[in-house]
């Protein structure tokens, strides 16, 4: 994706990264947002991610992590328009 994203976060949320080898970390995410301008046909990561366009409920329902699922809900009660 390209586009501008903000300075500062609009949320943050906790989960437990567990490795291929089962190993496990605990990781702290910081939520900016992005104001999308132009979508690119390859992406580094094209290989291991998928991308689907989809409205921030059902964003949340989508999200493995509970803490990502609870900021998606956030966001779609109270939208951000400045980034």
């Amino acid at each position: 994706m390209v586009g501008k994203v903000t300075s500062r976060p609009r949320g943050r949320y906790h989960y437990i990264k567990v490795f291929d080898d089962q190993t496990a970390a605990p990781c702290m995410v910081d939520v900016f947002v992005m104001k999308a301008v132009k979508q690119r046909d390859k992406w580094r990561e094209k290989n291991v991610r998928k991308r689907r366009w989809m409205n921030l409920s059902r964003a949340a329902r989508s999200a493995h992590e509970h803490g990502l699922a609870d900021l998606l809900r956030q966001f779609a009660r109270k939208p951000y328009s400045d980034a």
